[in-house]
């Protein structure tokens, strides 16, 4: 299992654009991707549950990998939130 933590830094929060960036690199690979923030879990391979989480400036998001392909998908989402 990886896991990271990501500190929001867009002052419009996490929001549909960052959601649907993460949501498209996440559903390629073959791991659970866990998505948790203000004590609530989320699929990070399920847009709708992503933007559900409602997440503002300044607040964590902790990104959990289990499964094959862990590393490689840590990997390419830090990439893909380095890029929001």
């Amino acid at each position: 299992m990886r896991e990271f933590l990501y500190e929001v830094k867009d002052p419009m929060g996490f929001h549909a654009r960052p959601a649907s960036r993460l949501f498209m690199k996440a559903r390629e690979y073959e791991c659970r991707i866990d998505v948790a923030a203000e004590g609530e879990t989320v699929d990070g391979k399920n847009l709708m549950a992503l933007m559900s989480l409602e997440i503002r400036e300044g607040e964590m998001l902790r990104f959990r990998f289990e499964g094959t392909d862990e590393e490689e998908a840590k990997k390419a989402l830090l990439e893909v939130l380095d890029q929001i």
